[in-house]
């Protein structure tokens, strides 16, 4: 089911997709299960990392629910554009990362945010933008 709403909704490669839901798993606590759920996913380090587009890091408090204020800030990389493409997608997740990284060192938390977060992140930005031409 993971992996065929994943290619389904964000056109991820079906490989990637097979992956992800292989990760997925591991963050059931129960190493038995051949199932996960959403709350599992909040998991941090393992899918959920910090910089999220539309959720706070966890360092921070709660990084499982949709936070308006952050997304209305990725939202603002578009200004008055109603489509997205590769440069705008790119420049609202470095922001949204720089944004993040100037928060941690502030409050002097840690901030994990390395080339396993990049490649996942970036990834999934790419996925959103390739769904969006491909409509």
């Amino acid at each position: 089911m993971a992996v065929k709403a994943l290619t389904n909704a964000i056109n991820m490669d079906a490989d990637f997709a097979k992956t992800a839901a292989s990760v997925g798993l591991t963050t059931n606590p129960d190493s038995h299960a051949h199932s996960f759920d959403l709350n599992h996913l909040s998991k941090h380090g393992v899918i959920e990392h910090d910089a999220s587009l539309s959720r706070d890091d966890i360092a921070f408090g709660d990084n499982h629910t949709f936070n308006p204020d952050i997304w209305k800030s990725v939202l603002g990389t578009y200004g008055d554009s109603k489509e997205t493409n590769f440069a705008l997608a790119s420049e609202a997740r470095y922001n949204r990362v720089i944004a993040c990284k100037k928060a941690h060192e502030a409050a002097n938390k840690e901030f994990t945010y390395g080339i396993k977060e990049a490649i996942l992140t970036y990834g999934v930005s790419l996925c959103l933008v390739i769904d969006s031409i491909s409509d």
